[in-house]
């Protein structure tokens, strides 16, 4: 009996400390990040999931935190877009005045956020007071779908207006240029009138079609510095004018690998790869350039312009359109 009493407190020591241990346990636990924290950005069944983490001094700070969070990792995951929050909250110790706004700026505008909404029982409080929070929002893939369509719309219609906007200023700048210029020929003409002898009026015609030709190379140049990237053959001959010619600039093993349109000494290449887009190969022969050359011109107008060459291409030198805008 007096061994197996003397026993008995060891037993009740272990007993105690393994409640002890299990309780820690337990509490540890508690602490630890539910599975769905790390659920982010994933697509499950119809909807996309996003995790925002929220801190304030009270829960309905830290909530709202957490939602600007989970939309911003929304826009970042479906649309790529940049993203600055501002939020103004009104508090003190008993209520909260929520007149807040969150700005969100993407390149394309601003996102409906109709049927974004909180998963139920996906919150989880890192402190009892609720001021640290990971909550979980979804996103069904049906309202993404349309608030994208929405988003590329408009990002269309704000592209096509802006391009409209510089074929105007292109358009104007042109007029304004032809109208100088007539002015300028006819009072060359009463200046060649009044001259007498063949050699005065030989240097005058020469001094005459080198000043219009630069004068001619200087408004080309005026014209080119309101062009932007991406503008087509078509679109740079409705504002300004056809191209004065259009030839083969070179040949590889009896095909055209290169066509070029001139204005004046200025000079747009279409190169090979472009032309495989543009021509059928019976149209890139080079004897057959002339036979479909009507259609090979207008086939070339959608050609989007990305260099122009001065001099004629002879050199590299020229102006980068992309590269200006």
């Amino acid at each position: 009996m007096f061994a197996l009493q003397s026993h008995r407190p060891q037993i009740g020591f272990l007993v105690m400390l393994f409640v002890v241990l299990e309780s820690l346990s337990a509490s540890a636990a508690g602490k630890q990040l539910p599975v769905w924290v790390a659920d982010d950005c994933i697509k499950l069944d119809d909807s996309y999931y996003f995790v925002g983490y929220g801190e304030g001094q009270n829960s309905a700070t830290a909530s709202r935190n957490a939602l600007i969070s989970s939309r911003q990792n929304a826009l970042t995951c479906l649309f790529g877009g940049t993203i600055t929050s501002t939020i103004s909250i009104r508090e003190n110790n008993t209520t909260v005045n929520f007149a807040s706004t969150t700005d969100l700026e993407l390149d394309y505008s601003y996102v409906n956020w109709s049927g974004y909404q909180k998963v139920a029982d996906r919150s989880h409080a890192l402190n009892d007071d609720r001021t640290k929070v990971y909550i979980q929002y979804q996103w069904s893939s049906v309202a993404i779908s349309s608030e994208k369509d929405r988003l590329d719309k408009m990002a269309s219609q704000l592209a096509e207006t802006k391009a409209k906007e510089q074929e105007i200023r292109v358009q104007s700048h042109v007029i304004r240029q032809q109208k100088q210029q007539l002015q300028t020929l006819d009072r060359q003409a009463q200046e060649l009138a009044a001259l007498k002898t063949e050699s005065e009026k030989a240097v005058a015609r020469l001094q005459l079609i080198n000043s219009n030709r630069q004068k001619e190379q200087a408004s080309i140049v005026n014209v080119i510095s309101y062009l932007y990237c991406g503008i087509t053959i078509d679109e740079f001959s409705d504002v300004f004018r056809a191209p004065d010619a259009v030839s083969i600039g070179e040949v590889y093993s009896g095909r055209i690998s290169r066509i070029d349109s001139n204005w004046g000494d200025y000079q747009v290449q279409i190169k090979s790869k472009d032309l495989e887009l543009l021509l059928s190969p019976e149209m890139r022969k080079r004897e057959n350039f002339e036979k479909f050359k009507p259609r090979i011109i207008k086939l070339i107008g959608g050609h989007k312009i990305s260099f122009i060459f001065s001099e004629n291409g002879l050199t590299k030198k020229g102006y980068d359109l992309c590269k200006k805008s």
